[in-house]
């Protein structure tokens, strides 16, 4: 068992391993770490995170952690601009259409 790949890597719950390359670049991550000891214990990790643990946070959690992951890893302001863009985009499209409708 090991944690980040078949265990979860801020609580220990047992996971499955999310792609089949997993331990390999957790080994590789070992060797080479992509951040210091003390910062991803001072995030509460029990496993260095690999790459792609770093651009994509839930990977190696557990559904609960992983969602605490990503939602410490976007942030509440970027979360309401990105609904703010995404209600203006879809009026927008909306608004167009109901123009052309009437032609």
């Amino acid at each position: 068992m090991t944690f980040g790949v078949d265990q979860c890597r801020c609580c220990g719950a047992p996971i499955k391993p999310a792609y089949p390359g997993q331990l390999q670049e957790y080994l590789d991550t070992l060797r080479k770490p992509t951040m210091p000891e003390a910062e991803w214990r001072r995030r509460g990790f029990l496993a260095v995170p690999t790459r792609a643990q770093l651009h994509m946070p839930h990977v190696g959690c557990c559904q609960p952690c992983g969602q605490k992951q990503v939602t410490r890893a976007t942030g509440p302001l970027r979360r309401i601009a990105k609904v703010g863009v995404g209600a203006f985009v879809a009026f927008s499209i909306i608004w167009v259409v109901a123009l052309y409708i009437t032609h």
